[in-house]
C-alpha cells in the first residue's frame, strides 16, 4: 500500500470507475441507480467531483453540487456534498479528507459562500470546519402507531414516474410561506423520479407517492422509499391533509413492505414530527452540517433578507469574526451594507458555531450562552431581528 496518491477532478471517462467503487462499497444499491444519479442529476451542469487515485485506480471519491437556496428575500448559492466513498482497502489513510479539501477549494473558487451536507458520520466533516445545525431524520417504530390525521382527505397512491405536474405548485406554494427552501429547476420535476428512484430494469416498485386532493387539485403529498418517508409537503393551511398523507404512507409501509420501523427524513420541527412527538420515539439518523466558506460573500448574498429584517432599525453595527473571514454589517435607516468598518459595534460574533445562525438554524441567545456571541442585551435583540431562528420544513435532504 505504498502507491502514490493523486487527487484530481474526475471526468466523464471516470464514470465507470465511480460506479464500480460505489457498487463495492454500497452493494445494496443497484448499479443502474448509481448510473442514473450521475447521468440524470437535474443540477448536473452545476457540480464538480474529485477522486483520489492510487496507481491510476480510483480509491476515494466525492461529488459537490452547487444549488440555490431561498433564505427569506435572498437566494444563496450553496455547495452540497454527496457520494463520499472510499475503497475498503484504502480507509483510515486520510483520503476522504484530501478529496473533501479539494472540493472545498473548488467551491471557494466557484464563489460559493457556504456548504451544507447531511450525514450520519460527522467526524471527518467536523474536522474540516463543518458545524452541526440540526438533527434531521430519525427511525420511527411503527408498532402501535396511532393515526395522526382525521381521515377526512381523499388520498390516492401514485406511481413516482406519473406524479401529477401540480405537485410542483404544492412544493413552491408551501415553500413560499417558509423562510428556508431549496430552489428547484424545472428539470428537477421532469427528471427526479428517474434520477433518484431508478432501480434495476428501470423499475421503481420500491417507491411511491401519496397525494391528498381538494377537488381536482392536490393539496399535499408525501414520497416514500422502501423504508423511509423522504418528503412531506402541503399548501399553506393544509397541515391536516399532510397528516392524512403521513397516515397513508405508514399504512402502506406496514401492508406492502411488512416493515416495523421507518426512517423519517424530516426536521424535528416539521409539523408531522411535532405531531409524532407525544406518541413516538425516534433517534437521530442524520445530522445537517454547515460550513461558511467566505463570510463576506455569505453576508452579501443574504443582504436582501437582512434588509427586509432591518426595516425600522435606525442605526447599528455588528462585527463578525470567523475562520472564513471578518466583516461588518452596518444598518442606517433600514439600509444594510457589508464592509470592513473598524468603528465601535453593538455586537461582535466570534468562533465557528455562529455559521448556523447565518441561515437561521441557530438561536443567537443560545450562542451567547455558549460564549460564541459577545453582545449587550440590546444587541441581542438586534441580532435576533437580523438572524431569526427558523425551521427548515422543506429541505429535501436526500437530494441536496
Amino acid at each position: 500500500m505504498n502507491e502514490s496518491i493523486i487527487v484530481r477532478e474526475t471526468t466523464e471517462t471516470d464514470a465507470p470507475a465511480v460506479v464500480d467503487l460505489a457498487a463495492l462499497t454500497w452493494p445494496h444499491i443497484a448499479r443502474s441507480r448509481t448510473e442514473a444519479i450521475i447521468e440524470l442529476d437535474p443540477w448536473r451542469d452545476r457540480q464538480a467531483a474529485f477522486g483520489a487515485f492510487a496507481g491510476g485506480r480510483l480509491v476515494s471519491y466525492a461529488r459537490f453540487h452547487f444549488r440555490p437556496v431561498r433564505v427569506g428575500a435572498a437566494v444563496v448559492n450553496l455547495g452540497g456534498v454527496a457520494d463520499v466513498v472510499t475503497h475498503p482497502d484504502f480507509r483510515r489513510r486520510g483520503l476522504a479528507r484530501r478529496v473533501l479539501q479539494a472540493g472545498i477549494a473548488s467551491m471557494k473558487s466557484a464563489g460559493l459562500p457556504a456548504s451544507l451536507l447531511f450525514t450520519a458520520n460527522p467526524g471527518v466533516y467536523r474536522g474540516l470546519g463543518w458545524r452541526t445545525f440540526h438533527g434531521i431524520s430519525g427511525v420511527v417504530d411503527l408498532s402501535g402507531m396511532p393515526r395522526l390525521g382525521r381521515g377526512r382527505t381523499r388520498i390516492t397512491r401514485e406511481h413516482v414516474l406519473r406524479l401529477p405536474p401540480a405537485l410542483e405548485g404544492v412544493y413552491e406554494s408551501g415553500c413560499a410561506s417558509h423562510p428556508i427552501s431549496q430552489v428547484r429547476p424545472v428539470a428537477y420535476w421532469r427528471d427526479w423520479p428517474k434520477w433518484m428512484l431508478n432501480e434495476p430494469n428501470g423499475q421503481t416498485v420500491e417507491h411511491f407517492a401519496s397525494v391528498a386532493w381538494r377537488g381536482a387539485s392536490p393539496c399535499a403529498y408525501g414520497l416514500a422509499s422502501r423504508s423511509a418517508i423522504i418528503e412531506l409537503c402541503c399548501l399553506p393551511g393544509e397541515q391536516d391533509a399532510m397528516l392524512d398523507v403521513f397516515d397513508h404512507l405508514v399504512e402502506a409501509s406496514r401492508a406492502d413492505r411488512a416493515v416495523g420501523a421507518v426512517r423519517l427524513d424530516l426536521p424535528y420541527d416539521h409539523a408531522v414530527a411535532a405531531a409524532l412527538a407525544p406518541c413516538a420515539t425516534f433517534s437521530t439518523a442524520t445530522l445537517g452540517m454547515v460550513l461558511v466558506l467566505d463570510l463576506k460573500a455569505m453576508l452579501h448574498a443574504l443582504q436582501p433578507a437582512l434588509a427586509e429584517r432591518a426595516e425600522g432599525i435606525r442605526h447599528d453595527r455588528i462585527r463578525i469574526h470567523s475562520p472564513a473571514g471578518s466583516a461588518t454589517v452596518t444598518i442606517n435607516d433600514g439600509e444594510v451594507s457589508i464592509g470592513d468598518s473598524q468603528e465601535p459595534c453593538a455586537a461582535t460574533l466570534t468562533g465557528t458555531a455562529f455559521s448556523s445562525l447565518l441561515l437561521g438554524f441557530g438561536s443567537v441567545r443560545a450562542l451567547h450562552d455558549a460564549g460564541e456571541v459577545d453582545a449587550d442585551p440590546r444587541a441581542l435583540e438586534l441580532l435576533d431581528a437580523l438572524f431569526p431562528c427558523r425551521n427548515a420544513h422543506y429541505w429535501a435532504i436526500d437530494r441536496f
